[in-house]
């Protein structure tokens, strides 16, 4: 049964992840709070400790109730004296207030030492996923990193160890004066009952009865103050927990409108949008103001850190603008539900994720399969002589993750799978943030090619260093520090001998010359 709660609480874990709003997926303190959550469930906390000290409470309430009827019959006769259960009754308080106050301290001090743990626990599991990828093994291997690595675990090893060995010489102390506790309370407990006995009130047999009652009502009060004391202590660990799973899962719609869908196209308006990244002061954009009309294709050039491919994650609904308005047709986009406003982009981020599936999963995903489409998509991508190379041809399986027989893929032939994968969607809006970086000249050209003729009048969208692209594309919209420099075509802006896209341009074309 834990086995199978904690497997449940990961699969718990996996789906918000997968559904919660990507603006949180990116931000540092999620992911911080994420690990310290997990790092704290890992440790007993949260759910498993709620439900494992709930049971612990209803018997230690279970526990006095039954040894409340079996003491007090003992302390009922009048052969013994008042004075004596009144000493008795007062040891009992008094060991049951010690045991309070000794599991309060040491619950403060294991708490702390919790608390301390959660950083060693996060680079524990960030190395160790980082030492199981196959992929890392490369440069771990070529730039020696395994001492080094090595080295950091031990090292973080070895501060939680301390960390540890110092809490517990800190706890030791009240465990002592807790079996000192019991066995004071067990001594007293004797000699009442033995009392009784030698007065003839009870049987000998009698004595071990009254004697473990007496210990069982002091034992389940005192289990009763630690299992109330851990639940309330681990309040504070579900309030992390709670705030972790209450981030919002879908991205909300103020007017919910399903009414997206266009046989005439797309127009594509930013209107004064202003964006900085989560705990950020400096704007990722600034008042950037476009149009692109249905059909069109638009190149989105610029230096490193110029904003383009934060205007694609604004134009995908990734994050939402400051300030200013994004629209689709007339249409602010916050009004769209997102699920249906997606359905008209296909898009190849420069980070696209394949999957450990088959290579018709990884073009398909959670779309229907048309057999028919799926060719196309793969010729048009210039994947046809890579999966006729393999006998299992589409149904290949990629990666060794969970099929020993998994091909490893290059970033080029990655490229054209992620380039597929948009191109049998065929959405009305295709938006590609350097689709063709991995891919050699000769490759990039047949691709632009393809894709121009596949796409046909659907509205493109490319975001490319290599300034090649732009020569096919209707509009450029040149980015610079997060500010929308010159828009125009190729011709006219290379009329601008001081501007950035020439710079652009010639800083490349000079290679191409030589």
């Amino acid at each position: 049964r834990l086995e199978q709660f904690y497997k449940s609480e990961q699969m718990f874990f996996a789906e918000h992840s997968m559904l919660m709003q990507y603006k949180y997926i990116e931000d540092a303190n999620v992911y911080n709070l994420k690990e310290r959550v997990k790092s704290e469930s890992q440790n007993g906390y949260n759910m498993f400790y709620l439900n494992a000290f709930s049971g612990q409470l209803i018997s230690s309430i279970s526990s006095i109730i039954s040894a409340t009827l079996l003491s007090i019959e003992l302390f009922t006769r009048t052969s013994i004296s008042l004075p004596f259960k009144a000493i008795i009754i007062t040891i009992i308080i008094v060991v049951v207030g010690i045991n309070y106050f000794t599991t309060k301290e040491s619950n403060k001090k294991n708490i702390d030492m919790y608390n301390k743990l959660v950083p060693y626990n996060s680079m524990f599991n960030f190395y160790t996923e980082y030492n199981e990828n196959y992929n890392a093994g490369k440069d771990v291997r070529i730039y020696n990193m395994g001492e080094e690595i090595a080295e950091r675990i031990s090292a973080m090893n070895s501060n939680a160890g301390k960390t540890i060995l110092n809490t517990k010489r800190r706890t030791i102390k009240y465990v002592i004066l807790q079996i000192i506790n019991t066995e004071t309370l067990s001594f007293f407990a004797y000699a009442f009952v033995i009392m009784a006995c030698i007065q003839g009130d009870i049987s000998v047999g009698d004595i071990t009865k009254y004697v473990s009652s007496i210990v069982l009502l002091t034992g389940g009060i005192s289990a009763f103050i630690q299992n109330y004391q851990s639940l309330i202590n681990n309040n504070r660990y579900l309030e992390n927990y709670f705030s972790y799973f209450d981030i919002p899962e879908v991205v909300e719609s103020e007017n919910n409108n399903e009414d997206v869908r266009s046989t005439d196209g797309y127009t594509i308006e930013f209107k004064n949008v202003s964006f900085s990244y989560p705990n950020s002061t400096n704007h990722a954009l600034k008042n950037v103001s476009f149009v692109i009309y249905p059909g069109e294709k638009v190149a989105v050039v610029g230096k490193n850190g110029s904003g383009k491919t934060t205007m694609i994650k604004l134009l995908c609904r990734l994050y939402e603008p400051d300030d200013g308005e994004i629209y689709i047709n007339d249409q602010n986009i916050k009004d769209i539900d997102f699920k249906e406003y997606v359905k008209i982009l296909s898009v190849v981020f420069q980070d696209f994720k394949l999957f450990a599936f088959s290579l018709k999963q990884n073009i398909v995903l959670a779309n229907k399969c048309s057999e028919a489409n799926l060719q196309e998509a793969i010729n048009k991508a210039g994947l046809t002589e890579f999966v006729n190379k393999y006998i299992d041809g589409i149904d290949t399986v990629l990666y060794k993750d969970f099929d020993e027989k998994g091909i490893e893929i290059s970033g080029g032939e990655g490229q054209k799978v992620a380039i597929a994968r948009a191109l049998y969607r065929m959405s009305e809006i295709f938006v590609l943030d350097e689709p063709t970086a991995a891919l050699d000249p000769i490759s990039e050209n047949e691709i632009y090619r393809s894709f121009n003729n596949a796409v046909n009048k659907k509205t493109t969208v490319f975001i490319s260093h290599r300034m090649a692209a732009c020569m096919f594309c209707d509009k450029i919209l040149v980015f610079n520090e997060g500010k929308l420099n010159q828009i125009g075509n190729h011709k006219a802006l290379l009329k601008e001998k001081d501007s950035l896209y020439y710079e652009l341009w010639s800083s490349q074309a000079k290679y191409y010359n030589e």
